[in-house]
């Protein structure tokens, strides 16, 4: 399992940043060019503007970035999601 997140009160931040995915979930890759912190709990798309994402952090406020359309997020560590991974994040009935 990945550490994708870490409290702050530790001395080494094993927190993995930002992942995105632009095939549905079949694979992720880090996205964190110009993040000054990796640690955050929240991630949105503003709804009035969906190519506009915004990153909460843990002590550095929140960054925005853009994600256009044609844009296909390729990084070198890109994370396969797994069955087990769907059932996770399956919504309720």
């Amino acid at each position: 399992m990945k550490r994708i997140n870490q409290n702050p009160y530790l001395d080494f931040c094993g927190a993995t940043g930002v992942w995105l995915s632009s095939d549905a979930g079949k694979t992720w890759s880090a996205q964190n060019d110009g993040l000054g912190m990796l640690r955050g709990y929240a991630i949105a798309f503003n709804p009035h503007d969906p190519e506009q994402l915004i990153f909460g952090t843990q002590g550095r406020g929140f960054f925005v970035a853009r994600w256009p359309h044609a844009f296909a997020p390729a990084g070198a560590r890109a994370y396969p999601s797994s069955a087990e991974d769907e059932r996770f994040a399956a919504p309720e009935p």
